[in-house]
């Protein structure tokens, strides 16, 4: 009696996942990336607010310079050397 319980409930089981599988996680997915395009949405509408220019507006953008490029030419010094037999 025990064991047909057992083989009752894993089929149970099996069941209920394969129903979960097939018909939950397909809506939660579908949710998901309906949140997701609608914030991605979202944020490219803002930064095409925040990059519009006015007509004749004039902006300048630097380069920060690298000044780490100093430092790394001046690694060591060079040393001759003599082969000493």
């Amino acid at each position: 009696m025990g064991f047909i319980k057992f083989i009752i409930i894993v089929l149970i089981v099996y069941y209920a996942i394969r129903l979960i599988s097939i018909y939950v996680f397909p809506f939660l997915i579908k949710r998901f990336m309906y949140g997701m395009s609608k914030k991605y949405q979202c944020r490219q509408a803002d930064n095409r607010d925040v990059n519009r220019k006015k007509e004749g507006e004039v902006t300048i953008d630097f380069k920060a310079e690298n000044r780490n490029n100093e430092n790394t030419r001046n690694v060591g010094e060079y040393v001759d050397y003599e082969e000493i037999k």
